[in-house]
C-alpha cells in the first residue's frame, strides 16, 4: 500500500459533494423551526446547517480513508461504491426524518423504533402503495445519485484536472477552518440558550435531526453572568424506569358479594373524532346514544393508541406504561372479570402485539382469546370482527356473564370503506403520504367520514342485537368509544400521535349502563373515568383512589385538569388552558409551553403567572402519576 495524491484529491471532492446534498437536506430542517426573529438566531441556523451536513457524512468519510493507500483499481471503486451507500444511506435517513418530522413532529425517535421492530407497528402507519412505491423510487434515486457521483470522481480521467485544480492544500485548509468554526459556534450557541432560556434557539435545535450541546452555567456564572429568573418547575419523573415497583392497587379491592354479574361490550374505533359522532355522519349511533350516557367533552389519554388505550383499561396515565408492561400487571378491571368467570372475546383488526396489549391491558387472560382478525383491508377486517362477535354472543354460555372488546380500524389511515357506505362523495380516492398536504384536508376528511359512516353501519348490528334480545339489552353494559382523534391540518398536522391539538384529543363516548337514566354530559371527562364508572356496576366498594385517578361519571364530580400523554412528553390540560408538561429541566424552557384549550396562542401574562395560579394542578399531576409506583 502506498499513499496516492490523486485518490486523496478525488476522495476530497466526492466528499464535498456529499456534503453539497446533505446541506440541502439539513437546511431543509429549518423550516420547522420558529421563524428566525434574531442575528443569533440566523447564524446559529447557517453555523448548525454548515456544521451538521459534514458531521452527517462522517460514514461516508471513513470509508473513503482506505482507498487513498490502495493501489488497486478495482478494490479502490468498491471502497468508494460503499462509501456512496453510506452518504445515501445518510441521506435517506434524513429524508425519512424529516417526512416523521413533517408530519408528527417529532424526529425518528424510541417511538419510531418501536413501530419497525414491533409485529404490527409498521402496518400501523397507514402507509401503502401509494405512498410506499414512490418513497422506494425516491430512495432508488438519492442512491443513484450518489453512486453517479462516486463514478465521476473516481472512474472519469477527466476529473483527474477537475481534482487537481479544485482541491488545492488551500482552498482544503479554508473549507476546515469554516467547518471547525461552524461547528463551535453552534455548539456555543446550544450552551448560550441553555443559560440564558433562549427559546429561539432552544426551539430551533429541536428542528434538527442531531446536535451536539453544551452546558456552560457553571462557567457563564464565574464569568460574572447572570442567570434569567428560572421558573422554579419541578421537572416530572417520566415513571419509566424499569427499578420501578408497582403498589397496583393501593388497598385490596372490596365488592359486594351479591353483585350481579352485567355482559359488557366494548367497542373502540381508531382515530374515532369527537365530531363524528353526529345525525348526519353516524346516524345510528348517535340515535343510539339517545338512550344511553353521551359524554361531550371528553378527551383521551393520549394522541396516539399506546397511551389512550392504557388509561382507558387501566384509569392511569399512559406515561406509566412502561414499569407496567415490564412487569406483565394488567388492569384490575380484568381481575374483576376473571374472579367473576366471564367468557372472552377480545378481537382486533390491527394487532394485540402493537402496541403490546397481549403483555399489558390483556396479559391475564389465555391468548386462543385474543384474536387478531384477518381479511384483505380494515373494513372488511372490522366486518369480520362484528359478524364473529354477533356468533359469540349467540352461541355463549348463557350462565356466564360475557365481555367482547373490539378494536375497529376503518377509521385508521387510510380510513377505508365499502362503496355502500359513501355519504360524501367528494372524497380523496388514493392518500399518497409523500404528496399529500394541507390543500387536500377536506377530501381527506370527506374520506373519514365514510370510514366513520360505515363502522355506524357495523355498531348498527350491534345494537339490533340487543334490541331483539331484551333480557340481553338488559343485562349488558355497552361502551363505545374511540382512542384518540384525528387531524387533517386544522393545526398544521396530519394524522395523530404529533400534536395535542383538540382533534387529536377530543373523542366520543357514548356508555349505556343497566337502569340508568339517559343523559348529556357537558363537563370535561377524560378516558381515565371510564373504569370507575362501570366499577359500580361490576359490585366494587373500595374508593376509586386505591385502583386508579379517574371518577365515576355518574356522580356529581367535576373534573379540572388531567393529563394527556404522548411516547415521553404529555400536556395538562384543565378548563381553560394546555400546558406542556416539563419531562426535563430542559424541556420546560420550550416556546409554546402554553395554550388555550382550543390551541388558540397565549398572551405573554397568561404564559408568566400560569405556574403560580396553577401550581395545585401540577402538584396533583405528579401524585396521580407516581400514585401506584414505588420507586
Amino acid at each position: 500500500m502506498a499513499f496516492q495524491p490523486n485518490r486523496l484529491r478525488k476522495a476530497a471532492i466526492f466528499f464535498l459533494s456529499l456534503c453539497l446534498l446533505s446541506l440541502c437536506m439539513t437546511s431543509w430542517f429549518a423550516q420547522f423551526g420558529p421563524d428566525v426573529k434574531s442575528v443569533r438566531g440566523f447564524f446559529f441556523l447557517a453555523s448548525s446547517a454548515i456544521a451538521y451536513s459534514a458531521l452527517y457524512m462522517l460514514p461516508a468519510l471513513l470509508l473513503l480513508l482506505p482507498l487513498i493507500w490502495c493501489k488497486s483499481k478495482c478494490i479502490a471503486m468498491a471502497w468508494a461504491c460503499l462509501s456512496a451507500f453510506a452518504g445515501g444511506t445518510t441521506l435517506v435517513i434524513s429524508m425519512i426524518d424529516a417526512g416523521i418530522l413533517y408530519r408528527y413532529g417529532y424526529h425518528i425517535n424510541g417511538l419510531v423504533i418501536n413501530l419497525l421492530c414491533t409485529r404490527g407497528g409498521f402496518r400501523s402507519m397507514g402507509l401503502d402503495s401509494a405512498t410506499l412505491v414512490p418513497a422506494i423510487l425516491l430512495i432508488t434515486v438519492i442512491y443513484a445519485i450518489c453512486l453517479a457521483i462516486g463514478y465521476l470522481c473516481f472512474h472519469v480521467a477527466k476529473m483527474d484536472a477537475i481534482c487537481a485544480k479544485i482541491c488545492r492544500p488551500s482552498i482544503l485548509v479554508t473549507l476546515s477552518v469554516i467547518w471547525a468554526v461552524a461547528f463551535t459556534y453552534s455548539m456555543l450557541c446550544t450552551g448560550y440558550a441553555d443559560f440564558f432560556a433562549d427559546t429561539e434557539i432552544l426551539a430551533q435545535q429541536d428542528a434538527l435531526p442531531y446536535i451536539v450541546t453544551v452546558r456552560m452555567r457553571k462557567m457563564l456564572r464565574r464569568l460574572g453572568f447572570k442567570e434569567p429568573d428560572r421558573k422554579q418547575i419541578l421537572a416530572f419523573a417520566d415513571a419509566k424506569s424499569e427499578k420501578a415497583s408497582l403498589k397496583y392497587p393501593r388497598n385490596d379491592i372490596v365488592r359486594n358479594p351479591n353483585r350481579r354479574k352485567y355482559n359488557i361490550i366494548w367497542l373502540v374505533a381508531e382515530s374515532l373524532r369527537a365530531d363524528f359522532l353526529k345525525e348526519d355522519i353516524m346516524p345510528e349511533t348517535w340515535k343510539y346514544s339517545q338512550t344511553a350516557a353521551r359524554f361531550e367533552n371528553h378527551y383521551s389519554g393520549g394522541h396516539g393508541t399506546r397511551p389512550a388505550m392504557f388509561s382507558m383499561f387501566y384509569g392511569l396515565y399512559g406515561l406509566n406504561w412502561d414499569v407496567f408492561m415490564n412487569q406483565r400487571r394488567g388492569p384490575v378491571f380484568i381481575d374483576w372479570l376473571l374472579e367473576d368467570d366471564y367468557q372472552f372475546l377480545c378481537q382486533t383488526s390491527a394487532d394485540f402485539t402493537y402496541p403490546e396489549f397481549d403483555k399489558t391491558i390483556f396479559a391475564a387472560l389465555p391468548q386462543d382469546v385474543l384474536v387478531e382478525v384477518d381479511a384483505k383491508t380494515p373494513w372488511q377486517k372490522d366486518e369480520k370482527l362484528i359478524d364473529d362477535l354477533l356468533a359469540f354472543v349467540k352461541n355463549r354460555d348463557r350462565s356466564r356473564p360475557f365481555f367482547t372488546f373490539g378494536f375497529f380500524e376503518s377509521t385508521h389511515a387510510p380510513y377505508t370503506f365499502p362503496e355502500s357506505a359513501v355519504i360524501r362523495e367528494d372524497y380523496m380516492q388514493k392518500i399518497n403520504y409523500t404528496t399529500v398536504s394541507a390543500k387536500d384536508a377536506r377530501q381527506l376528511y370527506n374520506r373519514d367520514c365514510n370510514a366513520a359512516h360505515y363502522l355506524d353501519m357495523l355498531f348498527a348490528k350491534v345494537v339490533a342485537m340487543l334490541d331483539s334480545d331484551p333480557e340481553l339489552r338488559d343485562n349488558t353494559i355497552v361502551v363505545f368509544t374511540g382512542d384518540h382523534g384525528e387531524e387533517f391540518f386544522e393545526k398544521g398536522r396530519l394524522g395523530h400521535n404529533s400534536t395535542f391539538s383538540e382533534e387529536q384529543i377530543r373523542i366520543p363516548l357514548v356508555i349505556k349502563l343497566p337502569g340508568a337514566t339517559p343523559s348529556v354530559c357537558e363537563k370535561m371527562t377524560h378516558h381515565t373515568d371510564i373504569v370507575p364508572t362501570l366499577a359500580p356496576f361490576l359490585g366494587v366498594e373500595t374508593d376509586a383512589a386505591d385502583y386508579c385517578i379517574g371518577h365515576d361519571l355518574m356522580t356529581d364530580y367535576n373534573r379540572q385538569f388531567f393529563l394527556v400523554c404522548g411516547w415521553k412528553i404529555a400536556v395538562l390540560v384543565n378548563h381553560d388552558y394546555k400546558f406542556m408538561v416539563p419531562m426535563s429541566m430542559q424541556s420546560a424552557f420550550r416556546n409554546n409551553d402554553l395554550k388555550h384549550r382550543d390551541d388558540s396562542p397565549c398572551t405573554e401574562k397568561e404564559d408568566d403567572s400560569f405556574i403560580s395560579r396553577f401550581a395545585d394542578q401540577l402538584t396533583g399531576i405528579q401524585e396521580e402519576l407516581h400514585r401506584f409506583i414505588d420507586r
